[in-house]
């Protein structure tokens, strides 16, 4: 785009041009040229014109006028408000308001020695016989004023049937008009208008108010000094360290809602509101119920609502005193209290027990899960153990359906709607009917978006309700699955102590038995062809072969015959029915593939129980080949105890000795830079690979990459771990070299040889083109524990390794927490049989555990009970500080796991820094834990690595 141009034109020469002048940008401009001065002119109107002369309800229209000799411009609307009001501009364009009526515009243009006037007018199209009401513009001028009396105008645009009233009467002057104005002279306090609008069976409504302004009577810092809301309202200013009383009465069982609000418009003022109950007699004598600091994090006033906060309802009779402070000294400024102060009442939203309710929807309607009197409405009430469909009916917008359910002893819980295809989040969900959080019931879980099920989660003895709510567009209905058992097999969630399988049942022959054990066919310990293995229909149970393995093995499952349309699931558990493989296939049979899956590669000896899963409406019976590949090099799996780093026929880096081909190997000891390491790269070569050969399992490693200048190639370099994880990469050209700086690594000494397991440097080239010489150089290697340097998985390094010194001899920090069972690199706790006790007790949170993720892959397991006591919540995460303060570090995430004793996944946390709360968050699912016992798992999702960490773990009741 060039530059704008200015292209002089007499102003005569104006009419709807203008338009086009209003919507576009850059270009040319026009500048209007007024005539030679010839002295005082009369104003005179030259054009003004509508861009129609008739729209549909609720349109508008543009407006476009030019005159010339006035001093100031008006355009009136009739009926309506003015469209412009004493402009100075001669010439231009403006959109009205949305139209509801025909309307007669009317410019009036005012000069030295006179005036010139022109009008136009715009017609309304008439609605459609069922168009809804509307109310367009609604509003007072001022909204607010001090003194004895104030003239407000009240303006109004609606289509419809209009009524209006002031206080719940008709204002002297309302003649019904659709679109209108009063003047009106307001004494109250406090005025609310209301205007109604009527069409079609239908009713809009839309409210304006205005009040009068009182500023405070000091002093009111004191119970005895609180100041008497006037009307529900106070008003006042904030100094720095002040605070304002005020004083209400309570009827028995009542709420109070407050809101704090600027006087002058958008909350800008920090403001902190605080409820206490006052008992002048007694010392102290203010007893704090609740208070608020933000109504969010985007709008920083104050506001109790009874609502959202139960502790500002069922209140006892008597007074009570709201106290508005600053939240901080810089915080001050100008105030409006609204307080609104009421009694127990059904349809106020808040469940009131002490009255009798068990609901309150907010409404006093029947048939929405909450009854006009507000009792719970249930579709069934079941009593443990229990596994039912109900039919949940049609349900508009916001409407519930409920089914009770009643256990006397501790159970497990589980829901599903499984003929829906999507269900947003919080559709279905477990409260707590004997517990009240926020506006309604305590909830326990919810399923996910997308996904039509509350998953299996204990609870302990009491009545619980699943809650189906329709979304908005409402929920056409559907079968309801809803399952309790006591704790124990049966009840969905495994348990420690020889459950195999939990199935929701406690029937045999669906592959899990009675007892939950698995019903298996075999033991096979050798090759089986044809097998003909059953996958069942959806949510049918499972089919179980028990494989025998004597020596390390790889399993392979591979269908010959026969076709699964909705796919399959295949799970791999061991001796000890800990889940360590798992496939699904979405439209095609299932298989185990020990080239691609390392889960069923190079297995050691003992027993193994492959389960298959029907993911469709009717069973399939496909027929597996079941195979047993011994270690061999080459076979195409990858078998570390066979001594194998890699194993492929395709990749060329693979060596005949199924360890990865290498142009050379460094041992990582040097003192300084190691030797430079110079190669070239021809066509067809890949890749140049280096072996790295650490002396200790954990330490940083640094390189850079210099590519010859004379043959100009693109070179890209990558540190990757033995599992072929790419550690980190950096590119390179003749002119940059690249550089990897401090690239951690962790590692685990060989059992048996007592060496690191190597890393490998590649050179490759990016775009595969053209010859390429380089040198690489190793710069350094760091990290043992005592050189004085702080390195990967250290938390401080004093250069010594001796402990008692603040820094122990595995450089940690030396504080009074427990340490995990690891010694030598040897790990304890890496299974669920293995996990490492933690003792907790509920309300107290213990020093925090020290552990840590190593090497590259290490998972850590942890125990807790919750006692005989109770129901218990649970706060969980991890942390690089002592102190509890929870930081985000590369050297301390960890995503935690909750799990039952079994190892069903009760709750996980969605980010590496995340943390597992039960107890103030939102991890539904690791709230009021019944009496058992759980575990916790610790691990990194996706690739990386991770060190030392302190588990802080907290229940609560």
């Amino acid at each position: 785009m060039g530059p704008s141009r200015a292209t002089r034109i007499p102003r005569s020469t104006l009419t709807w041009a203008l338009f086009g002048l209003a919507a576009c940008g850059g270009g040319e401009r026009t500048v209007i040229e007024d005539p030679p001065d010839a002295g005082p002119v009369d104003a005179e109107v030259l054009s003004f014109t509508a861009s129609s002369t008739e729209v549909d309800e609720g349109q508008t229209v543009f407006l476009a006028w030019d005159v010339e000799g006035a001093t100031q411009v008006r355009i009136e609307a009739d009926p309506g408000e003015p469209v412009v009001d004493s402009s100075r501009r001669l010439a231009g364009v403006q959109e009205s308001a949305p139209l509801v009526a025909e309307t007669t515009f009317r410019l009036t243009a005012e000069g030295p020695t006179g005036t010139d006037e022109a009008a136009v007018t715009v017609g309304v199209r008439p609605p459609d016989d069922d168009a809804p009401p509307r109310i367009i513009t609604f509003r007072a001028s001022p909204a607010e004023y001090q003194g004895f009396e104030v003239p407000v105008r009240l303006f109004w645009s609606a289509a419809g049937q209009v009524e209006l009233t002031a206080n719940g009467e008709v204002p002297d002057g309302f003649d019904g008009a659709s679109v209108g104005a009063l003047n009106l002279t307001v004494r109250q306090a406090r005025v609310v208008y209301e205007l109604t609008a009527t069409r079609a069976g239908q009713t809009v409504t839309a409210t304006t108010t205005v009040e009068r302004l009182e500023e405070e009577l000091e002093p009111n810092d004191t119970p005895e000094t609180a100041s008497i809301p006037s009307g529900g309202i106070g008003q006042g200013r904030i100094t720095e360290g002040d605070r304002d009383l005020y004083r209400i009465e309570v009827p028995e069982q009542g709420r109070v809602r407050a809101e704090v609000r600027e006087a002058t418009g958008p909350c800008t003022f920090d403001s902190q509101l605080i409820l206490s109950r006052y008992l002048p007699d007694q010392d102290p004598a203010l007893q704090f119920v609740t208070q608020n600091d933000d109504i969010s994090p985007t709008n920083r006033c104050s506001r109790i609502d009874p609502t959202e906060d139960l502790r500002a309802a069922q209140l006892p009779a008597g007074p009570y005193i709201l106290e508005l402070r600053g939240a901080g000294p810089a915080a001050t400024g100008r105030y409006r209290l609204d307080i609104e102060v009421s009694g127990p009442e059904c349809g106020n939203g808040t469940p009131e027990f002490a009255s009798n309710e068990t609901c309150d929807d907010g409404n006093t309607r029947d048939g929405d899960g909450c009854s006009a009197d507000c009792q719970v409405e249930t579709l069934r009430d079941l009593n443990a153990p229990a596994r039912q469909i109900v039919s949940v009916p049609m349900l508009s917008s916001g409407e519930r359906a409920v089914v009770s359910l009643t256990t006397p002893d501790a159970a497990g819980v589980a829901a599903s709607l499984p003929g829906s295809s999507g269900c947003s989040t919080g559709q279905i969900r477990l409260v707590d009917a004997d517990q009240l959080e926020g506006g309604g019931f305590r909830r326990l879980a919810e399923n996910r978006q997308g996904f039509c099920q509350v998953l299996p989660r204990p609870v302990a003895p009491g009545t619980y309700y699943v809650e189906v709510e329709a979304p908005e567009g409402g929920f056409d209905g559907g079968d309801l699955e809803v399952s309790i058992a006591p704790i124990g097999c049966g009840d969905r969630l495994l348990q420690a102590g020889g459950e195999a399988c939990d199935d929701g049942n406690t029937q045999d022959g669906d592959g899990c038995s009675s007892t939950c054990t698995l019903e298996a066919t075999g033991p096979l310990s050798a090759d089986a062809s044809d097998l003909p293995l059953r996958l069942p229909a959806a949510d049918a149970g499972r089919t179980v072969l028990q494989l025998s393995l004597s020596s390390t093995t790889s399993i392979r499952l591979t269908s010959s015959q026969g076709t699964c349309p909705d796919g399959g699931i295949i799970t791999l558990q061991n001796a000890a029915f800990e889940e360590i493989g798992r496939v699904v296939s979405e439209s095609t049979c299932p298989e185990l593939d020990p080239e691609s899956d390392r889960s069923s590669a190079d297995l050691p000896p003992g027993d193994y129980f492959v389960s298959l899963f029907g993911r469709g409406p009717i069973p399939v019976i496909p027929t597996y080949d079941v195979g047993f590949v011994s270690p061999a090099c080459p076979n195409n799996i990858v078998e570390p105890s066979n001594g194998e780093e890699c194993d492929s026929d395709q990749d060329l880096s693979c060596d005949v000795g199924c360890v990865f081909s290498v142009q050379d190997t460094l041992t990582l000891n040097c003192p300084g830079p190691c030797d430079p390491l110079s190669g070239e790269l021809e066509s067809g070569d890949t890749v140049d690979r280096y072996r790295l050969q650490p002396v200790d399992a954990a330490g940083v490693v640094g390189a850079q990459l210099f590519v010859d200048p004379v043959l100009n190639a693109q070179l890209a370099m990558r540190l990757v771990d033995v599992q072929g994880r790419q550690l980190a990469r950096a590119d390179g050209t003749p002119m940059n070299a690249a550089f990897l700086d401090q690239i951690p690594f962790l590692g685990r000494l060989d059992p048996v040889t007592g060496e690191a397991p190597p890393l490998f440097l590649e050179v490759f080239r990016p775009n595969m083109l053209g010859f390429a010489e380089y040198t690489a150089e190793v710069l350094q290697f760091t990290g043992l524990c005592g050189n004085g340097r702080l390195a990967f998985g250290e938390q401080c390094d004093d250069g010594n390794r001796t402990s008692g010194d603040g820094c122990s001899d595995r450089c940690l920090f030396e504080v009074p927490t427990r340490v995990e069972s690891e010694d030598n690199q040897v790990l304890f706790n890496n299974s669920l049989r293995q996990a490492e006790p933690l003792a907790t007790e509920p309300n107290i949170t213990r020093a925090p555990l020290n552990g840590s993720l190593l090497p590259v892959g290490d998972v850590d397991f942890f125990s807790f009970t919750v006692d005989s006591g109770g129901a218990a919540s649970l706060r969980a995460f991890v942390t690089s500080r002592p102190s509890g303060e929870q930081v985000c570090e590369p050297f301390s995430r960890a995503r935690i796991t909750l799990l039952t004793s079994g190892g069903t996944e009760l709750a996980q946390t969605e980010a590496e820094c995340g943390e597992l709360d039960g107890v103030d968050g939102e991890d539904l699912y690791a709230r009021d834990l019944p009496p058992g016992d759980y575990a916790l798992r610790l691990d990194r999702p996706a690739e990386g690595q991770s060190l030392s960490y302190l588990l802080f773990v907290q229940l609560a009741r």
